[in-house]
């Protein structure tokens, strides 16, 4: 473990050097410097938007090549003993349509680009923000990334692929639906081609709304996450909750803010106990749908237990002192 001394802030590699680094700055201050602001990068939002906005034209595509063509044999074949087996044929139809589209739309690289960016952009900012309030500048190591990424990448292609089935489902609903009906091939065609071809149909626009919402949502929500795991690792224990403060804030989030919530403390216990409102999906900022809301640090805690011996580390302390800074 080591303070590395140079010139502009000090590096610090460790949660320890961090909390001596931090007295050793900012000794003699009353009040801390304002720390501003953690932003979600509106740049990579609107990429994974884009990225994500391909899915739609690829099931339009696919409903034309995989599920029209076979239109006239099912209708054709409508009137068989068993219901049954218009269902299988329509079942096939749409795991044909399932599985070219995970060929056809790789929402792993869209995904994998969104996180990388984000993990830089947090990184960034933290350490922007670190260097302007007591010239610090952290440099740990972070073998917890990469799974990280990973496991956002796995998620949010489960996300897109649920997309892509409940699209499937409902063509192969409103298939049925018209051949049960005893309409012609021609009529139910007409009706594929104005809700899952042209460009403002219903599951054409439910299909890129879902992209839209999944973008936002997941940029926001592994914001929230790569800020409470680098801020943690630096022994932070708590933070103070801070909205967007502009009208799209929701009302139980605007009676969070400027209050204080510990890091890993269930968030329902924490807000009961300061008789705010619990939402059905809550959790730290960043963690409710399309939260916007930032975690900034309290560092307070740390200055207060700088010499009291109880990191992890606190054994190693002797390696360092006041000169090494």
């Amino acid at each position: 473990m080591q303070v590395h001394a140079q010139p502009g802030p000090v590096i610090v590699v460790d949660r320890h050097s961090f909390r001596l680094a931090l007295a050793h700055n900012l000794q003699g201050h009353r009040r801390l410097p304002s720390q501003g602001r953690l932003q979600v990068p509106a740049s990579v939002e609107m990429a994974y938007k884009k990225a994500l906005r391909g899915l739609v034209p690829v099931l339009q595509r696919l409903t034309l090549q995989v599920v029209l063509p076979r239109l006239p044999l099912l209708v054709a074949q409508a009137p068989r003993p068993r219901a049954d087996d218009l269902n299988l044929d329509l079942e096939d139809a749409e795991e044909e349509l399932e599985d070219r589209f995970g060929d056809a739309f790789d929402a792993d690289d869209a995904a994998r680009a969104a996180a990388t960016a984000l993990a830089k952009s947090q990184a960034a900012q933290a350490k922007a923000q670190m260097e302007r309030v007591a010239r610090i500048r952290p440099e740990l190591a972070e073998p917890w990334l990469q799974p990280k990424i990973d496991h956002f990448v796995a998620q949010n292609a489960k996300l897109v692929t649920r997309v892509s089935h409940d699209f499937a489902q409902n063509l192969g609903t409103t298939i049925s639906a018209g051949v049960r009906q005893g309409l012609r091939a021609e009529d139910i065609a007409a009706q594929v081609q104005d809700r899952f071809v042209a460009d403002e149909g219903l599951d054409v626009q439910r299909a890129a709304s879902r992209a839209r919402l999944i973008a936002r949502d997941q940029v926001s929500k592994f914001f929230g996450e790569l800020t409470m795991t680098r801020q943690t690792a630096l022994g932070v224990k708590r933070y103070t909750w801070r909205t967007a403060h502009d009208e799209r804030v929701r009302a139980s989030h605007a009676e969070r803010d400027g209050e204080v919530f510990a890091w890993g403390e269930p968030m329902d216990e924490q807000l009961a106990e300061k008789g705010l409102e619990v939402d059905d999906i809550d959790g730290p900022p960043g963690a409710a749908i399309l939260c916007r809301c930032t975690a900034e640090m309290v560092l307070d805690d740390l200055l207060d237990d700088s010499d009291t011996g109880d990191d992890d580390e606190a054994d190693e302390s002797a390696d360092i002192d006041s000169e090494d800074l």
